[in-house]
């Protein structure tokens, strides 16, 4: 059964909720591992460009048979070390429409030629880079005017520019955290995940 306790970011448009086996039709939530969410640290070690990959339901788009979202590939569109506009986030290249707010971002790391032993390279080439928030459109307008009447209607229309805002995943981690202080419950200590994928290290 879920619960109904919401834990909301104070400054962020982000908020969690504890999930106790909850199923979905067929398929029950499978958890993120908070091994593989990127912080600070891991922020200031990603390239100026990184590839991402998006899961989410753009226009309400699923397959309602196996209940699985789509997935999309893209680029930073701004670099992950930057707070764009000053703000815990940073923007994708990626067919972004709506539907696709709270999606998932992965910044997908390359693994090394040769792991070491332990490398686990399904884990450490996806890194839970956020959540998507908002997407970037254009509009234009056009004006229709009745010459006999001498009236005028504007009516425009809204285009994808591709270009989404991603809340990074340390809104995430400062959310769990809220519900953890909530909870009176502390996180166990983490490696840094980025750094894990680059170096191999275990």
């Amino acid at each position: 059964m879920a619960s109904t306790t919401w834990f909301a970011h104070p400054e962020r448009d982000a908020a969690i909720v504890p999930l106790d086996g909850v199923l979905l039709g067929p398929q029950a939530i499978l958890a993120i591992s908070s091994d593989i969410a990127m912080d600070r640290e891991d922020e200031r070690a990603s390239e100026a460009l990184e590839n991402i990959l998006m899961l989410g339901y753009p226009n309400g788009l699923y397959d309602r048979v196996n209940f699985t979202p789509m997935a999309r590939r893209g680029i930073t569109a701004t670099p992950i070390s930057l707070d764009y506009e000053g703000k815990p986030a940073f923007c994708i290249d990626a067919a972004t429409f709506p539907g696709c707010s709270g999606s998932p971002v992965f910044c997908l790391v390359e693994p090394l030629l040769e792991p070491p032993t332990g490398f686990e390279v399904l884990g450490r080439r996806l890194l839970l880079a956020g959540v998507v928030s908002e997407l970037h459109e254009s509009r234009a307008v056009a004006d229709v005017r009745l010459v006999e009447a001498k009236t005028g209607l504007e009516f425009g229309m809204k285009n994808s520019l591709h270009l989404g805002v991603v809340e990074k995943a340390r809104t995430i981690t400062e959310c769990v955290d809220i519900a953890l202080a909530s909870l009176r419950l502390r996180r166990a200590p983490r490696c840094s995940a980025l750094s894990l994928a680059k170096t191999g290290r275990t």
